[in-house]
């Protein structure tokens, strides 16, 4: 078929003009200088239009690999009148040239289309001359010699076809899955922006409201008594506290955008634990709330639960601090079960102008003791407002 076997790129019109040159070379030799067919030529068939036929198909071929499909069509009934004569050797060639190149080059539903006929005609004469002529000989030549010209032509270029198809479907799913691994991508980046600003609003924003609470109860203090001076010894101890601890997590915060560890090679700093819990309570008893907790001892806990207790108690404390300024706190942690149990409960002064916030803090209790496989809820209960958060524990050491 005069076909490189794995060049499946159209070739140029010259290139194809020159095989369609050689077809018709052949087309002349073998019906003139040396006649030669399948069959005996049918009476009355002279040369001259034997060699019409033969002309004609092999001009198609100059169509082979550009428009495979239209070659095929234009040489079709010049093939067919040539096998009603009685086929040549010049027009079989022709035939099973386009065959092949339709099943290579063309679309894959035309590859598709030219197979299935190629094997129903194949068939189709099988059938026919065994009940025509009831010669098994015969017969079995139709089939070897159709084979020839009808079979093998279009499974090979589907063979040959076969590796770029492969080629590109694999091109294509590594096309799908680089899009899936940047929506991944945008996906996780998004949750680390949403993480982070959680931690922002749980702890930066906790310390810095814990020191303008603080701050205010400075200011309505007389310096000039004992207990005034004393109390304003207190805040500024506190606002320190507080301020170089939104300090240490803003640090930590901004490293998590980096990597582990900070040019020098200090770690970043360790998260808050129920060690610290004591700690926090204080902050906001200097911030003017009376705190009552009851924190038993718990042992260590996994460190997220640990840190999600922490932060939840921080914005249950902060939301007291401005929303119900003045209000008795109760803190109180335990474990039931399998379960660590935190609750902050304040009184609901009668009478306070009710103060909205934006119910992200609220949301990000919910967010993050969901995140460990709890859970966390707010809201009023009688005269007092109640957060509860539930966080599993599957076994808790004790120190």
């Amino acid at each position: 078929m005069l076909s490189a076997i794995r060049d499946q790129t159209p070739r140029p019109w010259w290139w194809d003009g020159g095989i369609a040159a050689l077809y018709a070379t052949f087309a002349v030799l073998t019906t003139l200088v040396w006649p030669l067919g399948f069959v005996t030529l049918a009476a009355g068939s002279p040369p001259v239009l034997r060699l019409g036929l033969g002309l004609a198909a092999a001009a198609t071929v100059v169509l082979r690999t550009r428009r495979p499909v239209l070659a095929l069509a234009l040489a079709l009934p010049f093939v067919a009148v040539d096998v009603a004569l009685g086929p040549s050797l010049a027009t079989a060639l022709v035939l099973a040239d386009l065959l092949y190149c339709v099943a290579l080059h063309g679309s894959a539903g035309a590859s598709e289309r030219v197979r299935a006929a190629a094997f129903a005609v194949f068939a189709g004469l099988v059938v026919l001359v065994l009940l025509t002529t009831g010669d098994a000989r015969a017969t079995v030549t139709t089939a070897l010699t159709a084979s020839a010209v009808l079979l093998l032509p279009v499974s090979w270029g589907r063979e040959v076809r076969r590796p770029t198809e492969e080629a590109a479907a694999a091109r294509r799913e590594a096309a799908q899955a680089a899009r899936i691994a940047e929506l991944d991508r945008r996906r996780a980046v998004a949750a680390e922006r949403a993480r982070v600003a959680r931690d922002l609003h749980d702890s930066v924003a906790g310390h810095l409201s814990a020191i303008a609470l603080q701050s205010q109860a400075a200011l309505g203090a007389d310096p000039a008594t004992p207990a005034g001076g004393e109390l304003r010894d207190r805040v500024l101890t506190s606002v320190r506290e507080n301020s170089v601890r939104a300090l240490e997590e803003m640090r930590s915060l901004i490293e998590v955008l980096r990597d582990d560890t900070d040019p020098d090679g200090e770690a970043r700093e360790a998260p808050a634990r129920l060690a610290d819990l004591p700690r926090l309570v204080e902050s906001a008893r200097v911030g003017g709330l009376a705190v009552t907790a009851d924190l038993d001892d718990l042992g260590d806990a996994p460190a997220p639960t640990e840190l999600t207790v922490y932060r939840i108690a921080q914005e249950a404390l902060t939301n007291v601090g401005r929303h119900a300024p003045g209000a008795d706190v109760t803190v109180r942690l335990a474990r039931e079960d399998a379960e660590l149990v935190l609750e902050v409960t304040n009184t609901r002064p009668a009478g306070a102008p009710e103060r909205r916030g934006t119910g992200s803090g609220l949301e990000g209790m919910r967010v993050r003791a969901q995140a460990v496989g709890g859970s966390a809820s707010a809201g009023p209960d009688g005269d007092r407002w109640r957060v509860t958060a539930r966080l599993p524990v599957p076994s808790v050491v004790r120190t």
